[in-house]
């Protein structure tokens, strides 16, 4: 089971960790994406905006739990 992370739903947390990731691996991993996935990431990543440092543990956290 995941932590809890109020506010952000998997997809958030997806967007804040692509979002920390250097330019040549988030290019990596984006590659590997289809035009669906591509486009629900880049509107979270949008949305988003800047990433606050409770965002960043909590997507980090979850990720780790996975």
């Amino acid at each position: 089971m995941g932590i809890a992370t109020p506010g952000l739903d998997p997809a958030d947390r997806a967007a804040v960790m692509v979002m920390l990731l250097g330019e040549e691996d988030a290019a990596r991993l984006l590659a590997g994406l289809t035009p669906e996935e591509l486009q629900k990431l880049g509107s979270k990543m949008c949305a988003i905006g800047d990433i606050g440092p409770a965002a960043i543990a909590q997507s980090i956290a979850a990720f780790a739990d996975n």
